[in-house]
């Protein structure tokens, strides 16, 4: 309990971490802070993170919509870690941005927020092939970046960040990163050779 005690008396407080999350989101003044949680990354039990709500009901007798923003940041150095803005949708609202816009507004953002993750991930091709239609107004570009280290991908770890094409704003943005202590390459089989190897002892056969 006192080692407890003394690690939490060396992280943010609660007006420090949001200071950190309006670094980088706006929150509006009709949104109220309705919870405020620190907790523990269940990926590195050594690290604490805290966790906003903001949100407001809306009183429009047409929908009725709840408007909300979720952001969580590191509560040792106030990076953040992710965060998602709700949105309304609406098909008859022009859109602003193409999917190549999208994409390029997504990672300004990154290279901003994550310089040197940013550095390390690429984006994942599947994600890319599955979102291969046009933008609508209903339609919110995501984007994943998949990890990799010493050019091996990673695909455990990896950033999400979503655009939406009508306002031209990021919406939803997820870091996904585990402090490991990765091995080096050194003396190991390249990935060809690897399979090359496993199919010599395992040769694949047509089954019915």
């Amino acid at each position: 309990e006192q080692q407890e005690v003394e690690r939490t008396a060396k992280l943010l407080k609660q007006d420090e971490a949001i200071a950190a999350v309006k670094r980088w989101v706006e929150i509006p003044d009709n949104l109220t802070l309705r919870s405020a949680n620190l907790s523990k990354d269940w990926r590195n039990d050594d690290k604490r993170i805290w966790s906003f709500e903001w949100s407001i009901i809306e009183t429009d007798t047409k929908e009725g919509n709840s408007k909300y923003i979720n952001a969580r940041v590191s509560a040792t150095t106030g990076e953040l870690l992710g965060f998602a803005i709700s949105t309304q949708q609406n098909d008859k609202t022009e859109v602003k941005l193409d999917r190549a816009a999208a994409q390029k507004l997504a990672e300004e953002f990154l290279k901003k927020v994550q310089p040197e993750r940013f550095s390390q991930v690429v984006l994942d091709p599947e994600t890319d092939l599955i979102s291969k239609m046009s933008p609508e107004p209903w339609n919110n570009q995501a984007f994943s970046y998949r990890r990799v280290v010493n050019g091996v991908d990673f695909p455990e770890n990896g950033i999400i960040i979503n655009i939406d094409p009508v306002a031209g704003i990021v919406t939803n943005f997820e870091l996904n990163w585990s402090e490991y202590d990765l091995p080096g390459l050194s003396g190991i089989l390249s990935k060809d050779k690897a399979v090359e190897s496993f199919l010599k002892a395992r040769p694949l056969t047509l089954t019915y």
